[in-house]
């Protein structure tokens, strides 16, 4: 039986399936679209340094094995 991981924008507990143990993810912030429509709609380029509207990508922090996503 497999669990499905829903992955939030924070680190968080997990199982990674190639190290067969659980692990705090490492959470890497990914600019999107909608970031990049920000910035060329309002004219606020500092958006690009602020995590609030990009996707975040979770990865094992011992293999970097992909987990998951959080997506905005």
């Amino acid at each position: 039986m497999q669990t499905t991981t829903v992955f939030g924008p924070d680190s968080q507990q997990a199982y990674c399936p190639n190290c067969g143990k659980n692990v705090m993810t490492y959470a890497e912030p990914k600019t999107n679209l909608i970031t990049w429509l920000i910035c060329l709609f309002t004219g606020f380029w500092c958006i690009l340094c602020c995590d609030c509207t990009k996707d975040v990508d979770h990865r094992c922090p011992i293999c970097a094995t992909y987990l998951g996503a959080y997506r905005r």
